[in-house]
């Protein structure tokens, strides 16, 4: 059997498109291999997503929280006023709970914050659920806060 070669130009290649031809066979235009599917989300990827938040938290980084999805657009003026009212910011993030399900996961905390003078600040428990966007980058799908 003689192969064919068939040059389908550059275009054709960005496309994903491959040409297979054999001596006196029709062409086939075939898709290559569909790219590799996501691979799944790592648990090492939420634990690294959890310290970004705590991280963000006691740097007092509204924008940042907002890229994590930890907080909404519409809060991020009022929130970078009131954590402009702290010199200093211990977040703890404790009863972690984490559940990684192939292409999405699911992570809940309590928070508990600490100012410059002591005073701890609870706050009701969050639950979130991560989709992954990038290797290694995770985006909120989903956020809920348990209501006492």
């Amino acid at each position: 059997m003689n192969r064919v070669s068939v040059s389908i130009g550059a275009f054709g290649l960005l496309l994903g498109f491959s040409v297979v031809a054999h001596a006196g066979a029709p062409l086939v235009l075939a898709s290559r291999s569909a790219a590799a599917p996501t691979p799944s989300i790592r648990e090492q990827d939420v634990y690294r997503w959890l310290s970004d938040v705590q991280g963000a938290w006691e740097r007092r980084d509204a924008a940042t929280l907002v890229n994590l999805g930890v907080v909404t657009s519409a809060h991020e003026q009022h929130l970078t006023r009131a954590l402009a009212g702290y010199r200093t910011l211990h977040v703890s993030l404790t009863n972690v709970d984490v559940s990684v399900e192939a292409d999405r996961a699911f992570v809940s905390y309590d928070r508990t914050d600490s100012d410059e003078t002591g005073k701890e600040l609870h706050h009701p428990r969050r639950t979130f659920e991560l989709h992954r966007v990038a290797p290694g980058q995770l985006a909120v799908a989903q956020a809920h806060t348990a209501h006492d």
